[in-house]
């Protein structure tokens, strides 16, 4: 259990940190990456589930899901907050 919070604070740490960079620019990258490593943890998750190793493979695919998904929302909410910032005043 301690390695998937393990994985999923170092995902969410680094996806941010990326849309942060890409973002400042007002690249598409910054909402393609977290999108991208959702769906490379969900083949990981598919996968566990195929083997039945839902303890090894099934849990880093779990964390990196979590720590991507959250990261992409705080990314979409802080993005149309800005715009809507602009848009108020």
């Amino acid at each position: 259990m301690t390695l998937f919070f393990i994985i999923a604070s170092l995902t969410f740490i680094l996806l941010t940190s990326l849309n942060w960079f890409f973002g400042r620019s007002k690249s598409p990258l910054a909402y393609l990456i977290p999108i991208s490593v959702i769906f490379i943890s969900m083949i990981l998750i598919i996968i566990a589930f195929l083997i039945n190793d839902l303890e090894g493979i099934g849990i880093i695919g779990f964390a990196l899901f979590i720590g991507a998904a959250v990261a992409l929302l705080i990314t979409a909410i802080i993005s149309s907050s800005k715009e809507l910032k602009k848009h108020l005043f």
